[in-house]
């Protein structure tokens, strides 16, 4: 047995489950000193076994000009929009190479990134001191989770930008080992049209947000001066309850409200986007298997699927890990949002303008609370499909691999996880669905709605006006 010493000197090669032993020298030799790959006469895959028991296919990548379905390509544009917002700050995210991305620490990217999350734990904190004077209860706890929801939005995805070039590349070198399946029908298209209309109508649900103040803000103005200063002082009372307004103050907060209601509705897309091209990858495979369906074939047929099957759940748990926090961010928030808005509709009567918003805001976010949930969970659905297909194998080709393969799908959980706390598949739906049922009928039973709407009003004016002068 080597020892640890002569690790570093030599590099050790599995190819078709044989090992070949190689200095770094005869490789260089065999190769003309341009990859580290074996001749090219071998076939199989190539993995590289390094010192930290880290296995790496080492193999180089085969680009074409007609891969605009895989993930790279796909999600550049996605990816660019939510580095706009400073998400997700790794470098060369807009390249069709996945060598070209890069995480450093000293970029730009990052610096902007941080600069953001502080904005947002800077508010965060106001929000804890302004409920700390006596202000918190259940119908106004909407800002505190606004912006906890922000700050860890924030601090998620800095550190899923760590760990994504390594993500895409386990994603893209899948791509390749299953180029016979090809890609997905329409997946880029399918990204930007799912995040085109998303953000559209997030962006439509914030501005009819703030027209809902301004139409009650509008009520005790007089002037249009008067009215932008008492739009900030009702709307980020918990800034400008401890520091003096001013315009460029006002501004700013504005600013990090308007990131903070986009990371709101960009965890659920992410999630939705990233579930939708990965389901994709087992239903390609799922449609291999389709068309072998009653046919007789060889085992090495079945042990190739199985392999794929494989890599496809690796690939799948590695996602999980990267991503869980945000999946567990996304159905909390979601479901708290439900809770509080029915808590308000259901305690007090509201406006023919705030009844709109109500209207649409939670027709808005129950469709993005199902599509989630739909998307996410149709991962567990296209990895168990494929049971249907091997329970219809014919009695001459059932043999040890097939059953290999039916034992792994039939116990191996692949799925989307929220930080382990729950498996996301289509009974969660169920579970969500319940909980709000029970908490609606708790809510009729014990609360009574009250017409205080004309007096909350006039009493919201009187104490704006009284802070103006």
């Amino acid at each position: 047995m080597e020892g640890a010493e002569n690790i570093h000197n030599r590099q050790i090669f599995t190819v078709s489950g044989k090992d070949i032993t190689r200095a770094p020298d005869e490789w260089r030799r065999i190769t003309g000193g341009k990859h580290l790959v074996p001749p090219s006469a071998v076939e199989p895959s190539v993995i590289k076994l390094y010192p930290s028991n880290r296995i790496r296919d080492i193999r180089p990548i085969n680009y074409s000009e007609n891969d605009q379905n895989s993930l790279r390509r796909s999600m550049s544009s996605f990816m660019l929009i939510a580095q706009c917002f400073a998400l997700c700050p790794v470098q060369g995210i807009t390249s069709p190479q996945v060598q070209d991305l890069r995480f450093r620490w000293r970029c730009l990217r990052v610096v902007y990134s941080i600069v953001m999350t502080l904005g947002m734990a800077t508010t965060f904190i106001f929000t804890i001191a302004f409920y700390m004077k006596g202000f918190f209860n259940f119908e106004t706890s909407t800002t505190f989770v606004f912006y906890a929801l922000g700050f860890a939005c924030c601090v998620c995805f800095l550190n899923l930008a760590r760990r994504w070039p390594r993500l895409e590349d386990l994603w893209q070198r899948t791509e390749q080992e299953q180029i016979k399946y090809g890609y997905p029908k329409n997946l880029h298209l399918k990204i930007n049209v799912m995040s085109t209309v998303t953000l559209a109508v997030a962006l439509g649900e914030h501005l009819l947000e703030k027209y809902t103040v301004i139409s009650a803000v509008a009520r005790c103005s007089d002037t249009k001066a008067e009215l932008i200063e008492l739009y900030y002082l009702m709307d980020y009372s918990y800034v400008f309850q401890f520091v003096k307004f001013s315009p460029p103050l006002a501004v700013l907060c504005e600013i990090v409200n308007f990131f903070a209601s986009f990371y709101w509705n960009f965890i659920d897309l992410f999630v939705m986007v990233l579930s939708m091209a990965l389901s994709s990858r087992f239903r390609l495979l799922n449609n291999h298997l389709r068309l072998a369906l009653g046919k007789v074939k060889p085992e090495e047929f079945w042990r190739e699927v199985r392999e794929d099957y494989n890599s496809l759940s690796v690939l799948t748990k590695y996602l999980d890990s990267c991503i869980s926090s945000i999946v567990l961010l996304s159905f909390a928030t979601n479901m708290f949002y439900i809770c509080q808005q029915l808590y308000n509709t259901l305690r007090k009567s509201v406006g023919t303008v705030k009844l709109v918003y109500f209207f649409v805001s939670f027709s808005y976010l129950l469709f993005r609370t199902v599509a989630v949930s739909l998307c996410a969970s149709s991962i567990h659905e296209e990895s168990r499909a494929a049971k249907d297909f091997l329970y219809a194998v014919p009695t001459q080709s059932y043999k040890i691999e097939v059953h290999r393969f039916l034992v792994q799908i039939s116990t191996d959980a692949v799925a989307l996880t929220g930080c382990r706390f729950f498996t996301v598949n289509r009974t969660l739906l169920l579970t969500l669905g319940g909980t709000v049922v029970t908490y609606v009928v708790v809510m009729v039973q014990f609360s009574s709605p009250s017409s205080g709407y004309a007096t909350n009003d006039t009493e919201l004016c009187l104490k704006m006006t009284a802070r103006l002068h």
